[in-house]
């Protein structure tokens, strides 16, 4: 429901917009306006994690015999923050020891604040804004049902992480009762399962498709093509096309920023992306924000308004251009470019 909503309004929801602002003379915000109107009124699940953390580090502070109870607790709580899609990783009590040590310096009180006010100061600005443009109330329940739905994504990605961690261990179980790896049953199909407890798939066959596969999925059925020729040709058909210089997309998040291209196509991958490297993926997932995290800006081939890199961007505070169709296809890892999401351009400044 969530992605069916996203990938057929959040154009829609821009092209109204676009509409109604040059119908009154006010083409030239439109960036800045849509980015107000379409920012989310709620705290993500990373965000909150961090402001129970800055709270943490104040009563540490207060009563510094409590800092190892305090910080035990914030583990047990919040210990799958970076589990993705692929690894469940339990992160242990000397991870938050070592950030209470990055943190304990900053301005808590002044990030505190940022945070808590944050939702505050969106709703204010895109209440003041709809009234100030008088927005059609059509438009305006579009705008309320897409930061419904964003608050949603985010739900989706905590329920992700968590889940993450126990069909891993589930996955365990079975390793250690059949013939078949962790690694191998992570590419085993749900309907496949019972064939896995009986032992009858070769682990070989799931071994190939951790090398490398295509799966087409249907309603009733589906197939797995481990065929290295026949993936290298569906993947390189779409990159046959003329390279320009600029790269157009919709603003999801405003600034200016030239950095080095990392294109993820893995989670496998985020540990090229370097501080200040444009990150740029098909989509952006909770797998990359560890990645994200040091990027300067993101760029993506889909997603819209409530998407990942949307909501991780606004977040983050770095500029955001998502939906360029062709982003991954036209650049390449070493590339530099101007990522002006203040126009919603990227420019190739060096190939």
């Amino acid at each position: 429901m969530i992605d069916g909503f996203a990938l057929s309004t959040d154009t829609v929801i821009s092209q109204k917009i676009e509409n109604f602002l040059e119908k009154n003379n006010l083409l030239k915000n439109f960036v800045s306006y849509f980015e107000i109107l379409t920012a989310p009124t709620f705290l993500s699940f990373l965000q909150q994690e961090e402001l129970k953390f800055l709270k943490l580090i104040q009563e540490i502070k207060r009563k510094p015999e409590s800092k190892q109870k305090l910080l035990q607790k914030h583990q047990q709580e919040f210990f799958w923050i970076h589990n993705n899609y692929v690894k469940d990783d339990i992160l242990k009590l000397n991870y938050f020891e070592e950030r209470f040590d990055k943190f304990k310096d900053m301005n808590i009180k002044q990030r505190i604040s940022e945070i808590q006010e944050l939702p505050t100061k969106n709703i204010q600005k895109k209440a003041e804004l709809i009234q100030k443009l008088k927005l059609p109330e059509e438009l305006v329940t579009l705008l309320n049902i897409t930061d419904r739905f964003s608050y949603w994504q985010d739900e989706r990605k905590r329920g992700t992480f968590w889940a993450t961690h126990y069909f891993s261990l589930f996955l365990e179980e079975i390793s250690t009762r059949t013939k078949y790896s962790l690694q191998e049953l992570k590419y085993a199909m749900p309907p496949e399962m019972s064939e896995v407890i009986e032992e009858k798939i070769e682990p070989k066959i799931l071994q190939q498709r951790f090398e490398g596969c295509f799966i087409i999925w249907t309603l009733d059925n589906f197939d797995i093509i481990t065929d290295e020729k026949i993936i290298n040709e569906i993947i390189t058909k779409e990159k046959k096309k003329e390279i320009e210089k600029e790269i157009r997309g919709m603003s999801v998040s405003l600034g200016k920023v030239t950095g080095t291209v990392k294109i993820l196509e893995t989670v496998e991958e985020i540990n090229k992306v370097k501080k200040g490297d444009i990150l740029v993926a098909v989509m952006t997932r909770p797998d990359y924000i560890l990645a994200m995290e040091k990027a300067a800006g993101f760029i993506t081939d889909e997603g819209g308004i409530t998407c990942h890199a949307a909501i991780m961007a606004r977040e983050l505070r770095v500029p955001c251009i998502v939906g360029t169709r062709i982003a991954t296809k036209m650049l390449k890892d070493g590339n530099v470019v101007e990522l002006d999401a203040n126009h919603g351009i990227v420019r190739i400044i060096k190939e």
